[in-house]
């Protein structure tokens, strides 16, 4: 498997392109990283490709155990055909069951084998799918095999605090999708929420910073630019353990006892 750690740089290379986009690939990283949003990325970029369809692992065993019966007892063909009109993408691969894992291991093997009298490559079907990157997952020799066989590329996603000379970047892209959703006009952040924004180590990755933002442009009134005060005080605060000494109830009091004429975005922000 090869591994990856810029995935904008081999996008953007003209001679690797059109292998990378349409080969099957596994995003890897922490919980909240954007794996599914990088996935639904890769399927943009496919031409050839009609549907997203997510195969999302992160389920108890009975639904497990359900969406993959639905994947097995199609026939090697079926399965083939679909995979070449649609982008197939498993999410937190590494979340199903064992015996699971054995059953849909033996059944790719097997669409591989019918594809392999057909000639086309079984790695360029454009299968995609997450795994969270933990020990336990390296040393899960079930899964690492099923990586290894069906998988050519492995995306590493670095977490946020790793990211650090991009997040003001992302934040403003994250920024710029709030705002056409909720149709206002903020156009940047102050030097100063810059900083704190900077700052911050965001355990909860990507998922954290888009909450974050989203509140923060909603509490926004009026202004083109985003102040640290329509922050949570968790990010403001300057220290690990002040964060950790401000609980939900006195931040939500807080930020409610603020001046908003908008008492539905405030609303919105706290659910």
């Amino acid at each position: 498997m090869i591994q990856v750690t810029k995935l904008d740089e081999l996008l953007r290379d003209e001679q690797k392109n059109e292998f990378y986009k349409n080969s099957n690939i596994v995003f890897v990283g922490e919980d909240g990283v954007g794996k599914e949003y990088l996935a639904k990325e890769i399927h943009g970029l496919r031409k050839n490709k009609d549907q997203f369809v997510q195969i999302d692992l992160e389920v108890e065993p009975a639904l497990q155990t359900k969406q993959v019966r639905l994947l097995v007892d199609q026939t090697p063909q079926s399965f083939l055909q679909n995979a070449k009109l649609h982008t197939f993408f498993f999410r937190r691969l590494d979340k199903l069951e064992q015996h699971l894992l054995l059953q849909l291991a033996e059944f790719l093997r097997r669409a591989r084998f019918y594809l392999s009298e057909q000639k086309p490559n079984f790695l360029e079907l454009g299968l995609l799918a997450s795994v969270e990157d933990t020990e336990f997952n390296h040393s899960n020799k079930i899964l690492d095999n099923i990586l290894s066989e069906f998988f050519i590329f492995e995306v590493k996603i670095p977490s946020l605090r790793n990211r650090k000379d991009e997040l003001i970047g992302i934040a403003r892209k994250l920024t710029s999708v709030c705002c056409q959703k909720n149709k206002k006009n903020v156009l940047g952040f102050t030097t100063e929420t810059e900083n704190i924004l900077a700052n911050y180590d965001w355990p909860g990755n990507l998922n954290e910073l888009q909450s974050v933002l989203e509140g923060a442009c909603l509490l926004n009134n009026g202004g083109k630019l985003i102040t640290p005060e329509v922050l949570p005080p968790r990010i403001t605060v300057d220290t690990v353990n002040s964060r950790k000494s401000i609980s939900f109830f006195d931040e939500k009091k807080n930020r409610t006892n603020q001046k908003c004429r908008n008492l539905t975005a405030c609303c919105s922000y706290y659910s």
